[in-house]
């Protein structure tokens, strides 16, 4: 539904959803689903508004990066490939964090994340 949605036109559909849009597919032990899982629900039970400005609201990209910091917290000694540090702000930056990470789950360990894009930038954006 959501891949339908990003899909239509920003214009015409009214989405808003103008830019370049990626799909980052990775696989995670149990444990570490657990605890974004959790992140999310406590996140939906207090709903804010989100925005790539960061002077009107909190920022999208801080919120899906909260909560992946959740599951793979910076550790002084020891592996840290999956995580993203506090002072990553912007979309693209955690797009770029995000290319770097490795699937942690037993049967797909070691995989590289899966980029896919899901929809170009609109050729009628700014102007429809």
């Amino acid at each position: 539904m959501v891949v339908k949605h990003i899909a239509l036109d920003w214009y015409d559909d009214g989405t808003n959803i103008y830019g370049k849009v990626h799909k980052i597919e990775f696989y995670v032990k149990e444990s570490e689903a657990k605890k974004m899982i959790l992140w999310w629900e406590e996140r939906y039970r207090h709903l804010k508004v989100y925005s790539v400005f960061p002077w009107t609201v909190e920022q999208c990209t801080t919120t899906v990066k909260s909560a992946i910091q959740e599951a793979f917290s910076f550790k002084i000694i020891g592996n840290n490939i999956n995580y993203i540090s506090d002072d990553t702000q912007k979309p693209s930056g955690l797009l770029s964090e995000l290319t770097k990470f490795i699937s942690t789950s037993k049967v797909h360990f070691g995989e590289k994340a899966k980029i896919t894009i899901l929809k170009q930038e609109d050729i009628n954006w700014p102007n429809p």
